[in-house]
This record gives structure tokens, sequence and C-alpha cells, in this order.
């Protein structure tokens, strides 16, 4: 369905990284040169079908890149095209780095987990455990449980008791990190992957070492595919 300015409406699942997509196609098909001046909030916010407030998280994201121009009383403004075509090439090589990492991430967290099950005592799963009770009580109250689910897997992968492997993950844990930061400015980034980590920790208190790699495979396969869609 299309709106008044020939963008297409969007659901209110994933809202902020559709809406970032579809500002970014409507520049590309415009072509909108330096200084040309994007639609008004509320003429995006009723052509989209979002809230005027998913707009200007979007803006934000594009301020912050550097793309546009926020001229307050004036409108919003677009900076140079070189500037935008260099974004553009750098958002890319974000995507291939985060997906280089996280195949990475995917053979650390399937070894600690296998470590885990062999070494860890239940009173350090019961730490864990603690983890998983916070992230589960800050999603309740509808908040964002990222720095939560970080703490989960931090505390995940202490306990494989394998100080190489602990070495190892500290010394990339700047590049493991940024899957905790909203990544591309998505707000429900690996959003999904929330519904697997019960699971889980579960298969590792049974010590069940080929179900909880499964598990992980599955929140690799929702990072994944949230990596590629932005």
């Amino acid at each position: 369905m299309k709106g008044e300015l020939g963008l297409s409406t969007i659901k209110r699942d994933k809202v902020s990284s559709l809406v970032l997509e579809e500002i970014r196609l409507y520049i590309e098909r415009q072509e909108l040169e330096e200084g040309s001046q994007l639609p008004s909030e509320r003429q995006l916010a009723r052509s989209l079908g979002v809230s005027r407030t998913s707009i200007r998280e979007a803006m934000k994201v594009l301020q912050g890149e550097g793309l546009i121009e926020i001229r307050v009383g004036q409108g919003t403004f677009l900076r140079s095209r070189e500037h935008w075509l260099d974004s553009a090439s750098g958002h890319l090589k974000a995507k291939e780095t985060l997906l280089e990492t996280l195949e990475v991430r995917q053979h650390l967290e399937e070894l600690a987990v296998e470590l885990v099950i062999k070494y860890a005592s239940d009173e350090e799963l019961d730490l864990v455990e603690e983890a998983l009770l916070q992230i589960e009580k800050v999603r309740a109250s509808g908040k964002d449980a990222s720095e939560e689910d970080w703490e989960f897997h931090n505390r995940l992968y202490r306990c494989c008791k394998n100080r190489v492997l602990i070495r190892v993950i500290d010394e990339i844990l700047g590049l493991l990190r940024e899957f905790w930061n909203k990544p591309f400015g998505r707000q429900d980034f690996a959003e999904e992957s929330n519904l697997y980590h019960r699971e889980m920790f579960e298969a590792i208190r049974r010590r069940d070492v080929r179900e909880a790699k499964r598990q992980v495979s599955k929140i690799v396969g929702i990072l994944r595919r949230d990596i590629m869609e932005a």
C-alpha cells in the first residue's frame, strides 16, 4: 500500500529499521541533491502509516550518520551526495563486519556452552539464571533488556572454566558488544532471540549439549536475519 509520497505503508513491527529504509529509498528515487529539503515529519508519518515519534527516531539516526541536517524552524535538508554515498558504503562494510563477527560468536558460544555444561556447578548456573530472570522481568515491564541480556551472556561465558577461551572473548569484547548496542539504529534488533534464552538455559541446566547448541543456533539465525535486513 502506497502513501501520498509514493512510500510503502508499513506495519508497526520493525518500525525503526523499515522507516529508515523507506526514507533512504525515497531520497534515492527522488534523486535529491545536497540542500534538498525532505518532507515534513507529518507528511512522512502519514505516508508511512507510523507515528511522528518513529520518524524523529529515524531522522536522529540519519543526522548521527551526518546524512541530513535538521534546521530548527526550517526543516530537514540533505547533506552532500558524496557524503550520502560514503555512508551507504560504510553501512555495507558494517554489515559485513557484523556478519563475520557473528560467525566467530557462534563458534565461541557453542564451545562455551559445551564447557559450561561440562564444568559449571549448579550454584554457578544459579547465578546465570538470576541474570535470565532479570531479562524476563525487564521485558515483562515493556522495557528494553539489552543490558540484562548482555549480563546473561557474560555470566555464561565466565562459567566455562577455560581461561584461554575467556581471554579470547575478552580480546574481542568490543566487537561482541556491538550485538547489544542496537546496530543500524534498529530498536528491535534481535528482539525475537529473547524467546530462546530460556530454552537454551534449561538445556544447559539439564546438561544437554546438543539441545543447548541448537538453541544457540536459533539465536544466531535471528541475529543473521536482522543484520541482513538492516
